[in-house]
């Protein structure tokens, strides 16, 4: 048996029998792109770094600059 990894991402727009082989239903963690060793073979994703001292968002410490809405046309 061959097992590939999903290169085209998580699909949840169809049932999992009917999907593109080279998609997956759920994904956690990782990414397409292997950065350690610069191939594309699948490879977990590196940790997100915090952000701020760990206050609230919009606290004195780290107040709201500024917010804006994007909107996509299809």
């Amino acid at each position: 048996m061959i097992i590939r990894f999903p290169l085209k991402g998580v699909n949840k727009g169809l049932p999992t029998v009917v999907q593109n082989p080279e998609t997956t239903f759920d994904a956690l963690n990782v990414r397409a792109y292997d950065t350690l060793d610069s191939r594309l073979r699948g490879g977990q994703r590196p940790p997100v770094d915090k952000w701020g001292n760990g206050t609230q968002i919009g606290d004195a410490d780290q107040p709201v600059v500024e917010m804006c809405i994007i909107q996509s046309v299809r």
